[in-house]
Order: structure tokens, then sequence, then C-alpha cells
């Protein structure tokens, strides 16, 4: 073999080898060796499944109770045949908040036939019960019978680093302006965060611990360590004997 094919022979052996290189490292890299991540969809690192559980925030299913607990469902009366619709749920796992999930809110009448419904999103907070609201049905004069309430979609849960607690709230005595029985409350914000927005829900309870009416109230600021003061009313609440009244902040 002369010299000079050989030369060629062995830049052409060069050339292939660069090109092996710079194509074959990054395909290696890409298939055989991929840092472990979250969203891999391998089981890897310390994680207990596949993505989830360990150093990933979501939850495993194994590790959660599947969808909050749905502990009561109810119509309230506003007026001229309009109701609060207002469902009380709680989660059930320390330390998991869900990622938003779709629900459904059927309203029947006293004969069990469907009178309509409303469907939202919302999400379950930190270790703790929370409320879904929806505001002024109209039964369209119909006597309302039952409400139930339905989780439609899959509910993802992750790990929170929430506070246990973010607000710290106080509240007066129900009393009577202009005829009106009215709530006055104050909630403080514990962290340095600032919300805007957002409702706070107030249940008032009954003797024998049943939700005797709800108000909601919007919240439009508060700022970091800061107070503001929510007013709620009602356009009646049966003889005041009531025992307890419970605030739930939505953010």
């Amino acid at each position: 073999m002369e010299w000079s094919t050989q030369k060629q022979l062995t830049y052409g052996f060069v050339l292939i080898l660069i090109i092996a290189i710079i194509i074959g490292l990054p395909v290696y890299f890409y298939f055989f060796n991929k840092t472990p991540t979250c969203f891999d969809k391998r089981q890897n690192q310390n994680e207990t499944g596949i993505d989830c559980g360990g150093v990933c925030s979501r939850a495993c299913s194994a590790d959660v109770v599947e969808d909050p607990l749905i502990l009561w469902s109810r119509a309230f009366p506003i007026a001229n045949g309009k109701y609060n619709l207002v469902a009380y749920l709680q989660n059930p796992n320390i330390n998991y908040v869900s990622e938003r999930f779709n629900y459904v809110l059927s309203v029947y009448d006293d004969k069990n036939v469907l009178i309509g419904t409303r469907e939202g999103v919302t999400s379950a907070p930190y270790n703790k019960n929370f409320v879904v609201f929806e505001q002024a049905f109209d039964a369209n004069q119909r006597t309302i019978g039952k409400v139930t309430f339905e989780i439609a979609s899959k509910v993802t849960w992750i790990k929170s680093v929430e506070e246990k607690s973010k607000f710290s709230i106080s509240s007066d005595q129900i009393v009577l302006v202009a005829g009106t029985p009215t709530l006055t409350s104050s909630i403080t914000n514990k962290t340095v965060e600032r919300f805007q927005n957002f409702y706070v829900v107030a249940i008032v309870y009954d003797v024998e611990g049943n939700a005797m009416v709800v108000s909601r109230t919007l919240v439009d600021e508060l700022q970091p360590k800061g107070k503001a003061v929510v007013v709620f009313t009602w356009p009646h609440l049966e003889e005041f004997k009531y025992s307890k009244i419970e605030l739930i902040p939505r953010i």
C-alpha cells in the first residue's frame, strides 16, 4: 500500500471516529446515562414508585388516601328561592396537599329529582378541613332535598412545605346590626407573604353541632404580618342559639 493511500485511510478513520464521538456521546448520555429525575418515567434515585415518593414531591398512591374526605354537603337558603351550596371536606394526608381537581355539586329536590349542578375546580390545603362554596344556586322555587359532592378527576398529592397555619383568626359574638345578624372577625397574617383577593368562610353551628348558616366574605388584601377586619352577615339566624363559629380562609 502506498504511503499516500495509507495516509488517506488514516485521515478517513480519524474523521469517522470524530463523527462517531460527536454523534455517539449525546446518544449515549440521552439513552443510557441520564441524570435521574422525578419525570423520567423510571423508578430510580430513592423513589418508592415510578417518579413518586422518596426525593420526588409527588406521593405514590400507596402512601396516601386517594381522595379528600367528604364530611357533608348542603344547601343554605338565602332568599327568593336561591341557596348557597357548601361541601365540607377534610385533607386526610398529613404533610401533603393536592393539586387542583375537578368537582361536581348536584342538587336534588324533595322527590329526589335532579334540579341542577355546579362544577368547579379546587384543591386540598395542608392537613386541615376546607370548604367548597358555590353561591346563589337557583332552585326554581323547588324544595331542595339533598346536595351531593363528587370528585370528578384524579387527585394528585404532593409534599407540602407550608406552615401548619398561615393565619390566626379571632371573632366577636354575633350581634344584631340594624336588624341584621352580623359577625365581625379579624384575620392576622403570620407570614411574610402578601395575599390578595381570597375568601374567608364562616360556618355557624347549632348546639347539636350541625351547620346552621354559612357566609363568605372577600378579603381584598392582607399585608405581610398584617391584619384585616372581616365582616359576615346573614339574612336570618334563628334565635341566635349557636354553639360555635368556624372561620376557614381559602387562598
